[in-house]
């Protein structure tokens, strides 16, 4: 079941790392991919979401966070610690919130394959809203992909959400598509976090989406849309017309800084 979603979104993104940009663009795509240990509620409060949950000790200087087993990475490869704790030094490394959480943190340390240890320098009321962050939040990465890329923004873009990465054609689209074996948690949605069970997920997702950048090529003004038709639940098919303002009341957009010339057409 499912389709294909195409949104179009302001603009390109910088790059498809959470850990290294603020930019909502890369937020709006990033976050079917990308799952942090915690999420938000809807009163915006954490809750987890790859940790199963977590102990407060030391009067309030030691985290001890459980992390849930049998998660899938994109790859196929399972979560664990060894992941987590390269994913969250890369992300205090570049994040503007990591980076701002991180001069609390004594230490780190991967206590068993499911088990992560945070050790503050003094106690913090913000530490488990800074790893849920949908915005420049500490994203876990298959430790593999995390040392690539040292500290410089992560080059592969393999999460554990319930869409993985397919393709990325800079100032056209980026593409991701429903990943069959994602890891659900058994609660109901809640705020930032999605569906129940897998197997709902898979049922009202989409099979892939494609998020397409607006500007058009050589800085030329961008074709008026064409209908877009879908079937209507009584099965008859919709048509549904975008309608902007004449061509000739348009200015067209001045060409992208860095991009090629518009060819030439010669007459005769």
């Amino acid at each position: 079941m499912g389709g294909v979603l195409k949104a179009g979104l302001i603009g390109e993104a910088p790059t498809l790392d959470l850990h290294s940009t603020t930019a909502v663009i890369t937020q709006q795509i990033t976050w079917h991919i990308y799952e942090m240990l915690y999420t938000y509620d809807k009163n915006l409060a954490p809750i987890p979401m790859l940790a199963e949950g977590h102990v407060i000790g030391d009067n309030g200087r030691r985290y001890t966070i459980t992390l849930r087993k049998g998660v899938r990475f994109h790859n196929g490869k399972e979560m664990t610690s060894a992941d987590v704790v390269p994913s969250l030094q890369h992300w205090a490394k570049l994040s503007t919130t990591g980076k701002a959480v991180w001069k609390s943190v004594e230490a780190l340390e991967a206590k068993d394959p499911y088990t992560v240890v945070i050790y503050l320098k003094e106690p913090s009321g913000s530490l488990l809203y800074a790893l849920g962050s949908p915005n420049n939040g500490g994203a876990i990465y298959p430790k593999e992909v995390v040392a690539a890329a040292g500290d410089a923004p992560v080059k592969e873009y393999i999460g554990t959400g319930p869409y993985r990465f397919v393709e990325h054609k800079p100032d056209r689209h980026v593409k991701i598509a429903r990943f069959k074996e994602y890891s659900a948690r058994s609660e109901a949605p809640n705020g930032y976090r999605p569906m129940a069970t897998a197997a709902s997920a898979r049922r009202t997702s989409t099979r892939s989406i494609s998020f397409r950048c607006p500007r058009p090529p050589c800085g030329l003004p961008a074709p008026r849309p064409a209908n877009t038709t879908s079937p209507s639940s009584s099965g008859r098919t919709s048509s549904i017309a975008s309608r902007l303002s004449p061509p000739s009341r348009r200015k067209p957009p001045s060409p992208m800084a860095g991009s090629p010339p518009c060819p030439t057409t010669r007459k005769g």
